[in-house]
């Protein structure tokens, strides 16, 4: 990071309204894809490298990245994800004699590992510094898609931060109502889908799929709900479409409130 102009000069006033202008907080309502999200920016979480507060109906996270600018020797990104959803969250007390949470549980771990996944493949070649996602529930909502949210919180506080990272992702979950596919089906409307596919990607690139189909029971018959393959490529193709709108939007939306990078030295660029 640069030092900052000599007092009293008109470059350090300068150096200081621009600084005020990143730090302002800032609110930006996105509506895409059957989601109505609110992301709001300098507002908590200050001292990270980026942070958002991020809102989904009832639903509110909170979202930080930070680094430690001492890259590793080993040839790895040591990324670690904090996927965090505590009783309070859902207005419950934990249970029990102790009444402590636990250590986390199946959603929590397999929700930090498609983060991970997610953003993994997006990190420059060569970027060998820690890095640490911390995604806190701070109110759940029955009807929004916890997985989908903390990948668009996680995206957007690392979008904005000084980690060299100028690339943004969008999460779609497709299910089905009836006949009928249904991009970003509230939790409701899962429970009565035949199909759950997570896509993420960026732009008109796929990074991660993970697909499970929900097996129904009809007159006493299970019927696993199998996709045909050419079913399969236009569902995801429809995914597509629906990803490479959503990250035009977030770009579009988060680009002017990016930090100023840190010089960061790739393990590419280092010369013995």
């Amino acid at each position: 990071m640069c030092e900052p102009p000599a007092e009293g000069s008109l470059a350090l006033a300068l150096y200081n309204e621009k600084d005020n202008k990143h730090m302002k907080e800032q609110i930006i309502e996105i509506n895409v894809n059957s989601l109505e999200e609110k992301y709001e920016f300098n507002k908590i979480a200050k001292q990270a490298s980026g942070a958002v507060m991020y809102r989904q109906g009832k639903a509110v996270l909170i979202a930080a990245v930070a680094i430690d600018e001492k890259a590793v020797d080993e040839d790895f990104l040591p990324l670690t994800v904090q996927y965090m959803e505590k009783s309070y969250a859902a207005a419950k007390i934990p249970g029990g004699f102790i009444k402590r949470e636990t250590k986390p549980g199946d959603f929590e771990t397999l929700t930090s590992r498609i983060v991970d996944r997610s953003l993994r493949p997006l990190f420059p070649k060569g970027f060998y510094f820690p890095v640490t996602i911390s995604i806190m529930v701070v109110s759940s909502d029955e009807e929004v898609d916890m997985q989908v949210a903390a990948l668009h919180a996680a995206n957007a506080a690392l979008f904005i931060s000084d980690i060299p990272f100028s690339t943004s992702i969008a999460a779609v979950r497709i299910g089905t109502v009836g006949d009928d596919i249904v991009i970003n089906p509230t939790l409701s409307q899962q429970d009565e889908s035949e199909l759950d596919l997570l896509v993420v990607g960026s732009g008109k690139d796929v990074v991660m799929i993970e697909m499970r189909t929900l097996a129904s029971e009809n007159d006493s018959v299970q019927s696993a709900n199998e996709f045909h393959e050419a079913a399969l490529v236009d569902v995801i193709a429809t995914a597509k479409g629906a990803i490479e709108k959503a990250t035009s939007a977030y770009e579009e939306a988060f680009t002017p409130l990016v930090r100023e990078p840190l010089s960061l030295t790739l393990a590419e660029d280092k010369v013995d």
